[in-house]
């Protein structure tokens, strides 16, 4: 919804909509950060990756592997009085490699530090291959 559909507390709707449409919405660009490094961390390991390049946002999708550490609990039966185990339960901790689609979208300004940040982490190597859409798709194709 944009900036004169939204009713922010203490100002009037339609003062919102009156500045917007002037172009005065009080507004100043911002620029904005790409995602730190961890947003990134499996871009690397990705085995699929798309970018949609669109007017005004751009977005992209990637598949990779992930290792984390899954705790499991085992529970004791309890059914033995005459025995006293040390603990009624044990924890086990084990690594296990699971696929993630990691989203990540931000202003079409910001495209080229993107394409910079993918040719030095992802283009490096013959086997990954770049599918593009949208508009911007052939503008940026080199």
């Amino acid at each position: 919804m944009g900036e004169a559909g939204r009713v922010a507390s203490g100002v009037d709707a339609s003062k919102m909509a009156e500045r917007a449409r002037r172009g005065g919405g009080g507004r100043l660009d911002k620029s904005i950060t790409l995602p730190p490094d961890e947003i990134f961390r499996n871009l690397e390991n990705a085995k699929r990756f798309a970018i949609d390049i669109g007017g005004s946002l751009a977005k992209l999708a990637y598949y990779s592997t992930v290792q984390h550490k899954v705790a499991r609990v085992q529970s004791f039966d309890q059914s033995c009085k005459d025995v006293e185990p040390e603990s009624p339960y044990e924890i086990t901790v084990q690594e296990e490699i699971t696929a993630r689609l990691h989203f990540i979208k931000f202003e079409n300004t910001y495209i080229e530090a993107c394409l910079d940040f993918i040719k030095d982490h992802l283009v490096n190597t013959e086997t990954k291959v770049i599918k593009a859409t949208g508009g911007g798709a052939y503008k940026f194709k080199e």
